[in-house]
Formats: C-alpha cells, structure tokens, sequence
C-alpha cells in the first residue's frame, strides 16, 4: 500500500482515488498497480492522465520544501510550535 490510512477516510471517490495515485506516482519503490477490480485500476489511470498537471505541480512543491528544510517541520524540529 502506498497511500497513508487517512487516504482510506476522505468522503468523496474521486478524492481517495486522486490522493491514491499521487502517492503511487511519488512512491519510488512501486513496480505493480493491482486491484480486486478493473474499475478502480481504470478510474485511478484516468484520473492520473486527466490531472498530471496538478501532480506535476505537487512534486514542483515537495521539491521546494525539501530544497528549503520545510518538510520536516512539527512540534520537535527547531522551526515547529
């Protein structure tokens, strides 16, 4: 599995298929993309080709924030609360 388990709880389809997908996409260890149904492999290659720019974008940003040490921002790093 490649997406975190609050994937699995957003309320809409296309969002837990869209978020599942941008996972995949940036997971470099994935090499199979299977499933119980055809349906769901379909919708989440769909959704890939029909919003590449916004995953496109999505890696511009991780880039960005890795570039400037933002990614690891929480509670126990030296930028957190």
């Amino acid at each position: 599995m490649t997406s975190p388990f609050a994937v699995s709880l957003l309320p809409s389809y296309h969002a837990n298929i869209f978020m599942t997908t941008l996972f995949a996409v940036i997971d470099p260890s994935l090499s199979v993309i299977e499933s119980t149904y055809s349906t769901l492999v379909y919708d989440a290659i769909y959704t890939l080709e029909e919003h590449w720019d916004t995953i496109i974008d999505g890696f511009k940003l991780e880039l960005c924030l890795k570039f400037t040490n933002l990614v690891n921002i929480g509670p126990t790093s030296r930028y957190g609360a």
